[in-house]
């Protein structure tokens, strides 16, 4: 996760571009200020997580107060959608993506770490291109990152999605949530040497001090 790309997006699109971004649903996401992210908290919660086995959502316990974040609260802290309407978005395996065409040439697969390298370099044709390319880094960095290093490659399914305009449509709030909750549930064991946070990590955190009836200003500030 990192929680610098809404910024990073301010600063590589055009004012045309960032006119254009701010219109799409996704638009509200360039207020969030630079935010430092504090594994420790996530951390922490961690430790002191309940069995909560068969459940959807994360139980722990702090200072003798039972705490459950699920995807409600999340949805609340995000503001990323939770229901889609849409079934079937009509995406089939062998869908010719005009932005892979247009940028990633002779490529079946796109790695993660190239479609980075495109956005920071600016390396686009015009500023609707600009807003699509920016679109799909901030899914893969942001809303849904899924792994350390950005090794990994980018959904075939979310090329169409932003191809099409489609991805306003999309649950993208139960897609990150999943990943939040599968990647922190259980992991503390001593069966586990290490581990990997997923998804919108920050929304957890963000939960966390919002429950603290108290906190220090050197951690963090409510803005």
């Amino acid at each position: 996760f990192d929680p610098s790309v809404p910024s990073q997006i301010k600063e590589l699109l055009s004012p045309n571009g960032l006119k254009l971004f701010k219109k799409t649903c996704f638009g509200y996401l360039l207020s969030i200020p630079k935010i430092c992210m504090q594994n420790q908290a996530i951390h922490l919660l961690m430790k002191y997580e309940l069995n909560a086995y068969g459940a959807s959502y994360f139980s722990t316990e702090l200072k003798g107060q039972r705490l459950n974040f699920g995807l409600r609260e999340f949805a609340l802290i995000t503001g990323l959608r939770r229901f889609t309407e849409v079934t079937d978005f009509g995406h089939t395996p062998d869908y010719n993506s005009k932005i892979m065409r247009s940028y990633f040439p002779n490529k079946e697969k796109v790695e993660k770490s190239y479609l980075k390298q495109i956005v920071t370099n600016k390396s686009w044709v015009n500023d609707e291109d600009a807003v699509k390319l920016c679109i799909l880094y901030l899914i893969e960095f942001f809303i849904c990152p899924s792994d350390k290093d950005n090794v990994g490659l980018v959904d075939h399914f979310r090329f169409y999605l932003v191809d099409f305009g489609q991805y306003a449509t999309y649950a993208w709030g139960i897609e990150s949530y999943k990943q939040l909750i599968e990647s922190v549930r259980h992991m503390l064991t001593p069966f586990v040497h290490s581990y990997l946070i997923r998804g919108f990590a920050l929304a957890m955190q963000v939960w966390l001090y919002e429950c603290c009836s108290t906190v220090n200003t050197d951690i963090a500030i409510r803005v």
